[in-house]
């Protein structure tokens, strides 16, 4: 459930955005898991690609969060970040008519789909290319490692050293 007040409309390349309808400061809450229907491995795999691509992979289940405002585009330079397993807050101040984002590094880590696509979010620190395990580079963790949710930190310890 979106806890700020925003609208949405298209992004060229890019789908549906969400975007702040107000100023949102540093630190606060955006939005919160309410409602989410969710699929174990099995029922996953059966699921349409439509729904597979809103849904993130949560320890042993997949989680697709429905209602409003629920599906955001990813950003490099994202400006929200994980304040709980179900919270995500402002990680900067974001400005009326500002996209908001989050880096899907922090969610989607599922080895079971291996993934690679093109960037799109233009900001300047793009990686141009996204990985299902971009959260285990040095770089990337160390701008989230304070603001990931449980199970992604468990992923990071199991597979670095």
């Amino acid at each position: 459930m979106m806890h700020v007040k925003f609208y949405k409309e298209p992004v060229q390349g890019k789908g549906t955005g969400v975007f702040a309808a107000e100023f949102i400061p540093a630190g606060t809450l955006v939005w919160k898991l309410t409602q989410a229907k969710r699929f174990n491995q099995a029922e996953f795999a059966k699921l349409p690609e439509g729904i597979k691509k809103d849904a993130y992979p949560m320890g042993d289940c997949y989680i697709q969060a429905v209602g409003d405002g629920e599906s955001w585009n990813h950003s490099c330079d994202a400006n929200t970040w994980w304040a709980a397993d179900d919270q995500l807050s402002a990680r900067r101040d974001i400005q009326p008519d500002e996209e908001i984002t989050y880096d899907y590094a922090t969610t989607d880590i599922d080895p079971k789909i291996i993934y690679t696509w093109d960037c799109k979010c233009g900001s300047a620190n793009c990686r141009r290319k996204l990985h299902w395990n971009d959260i285990l580079k040095s770089e990337i963790y160390a701008i989230y490692k304070d603001h990931l949710p449980s199970w992604v930190e468990e992923f990071v310890r199991q597979n670095t050293t």
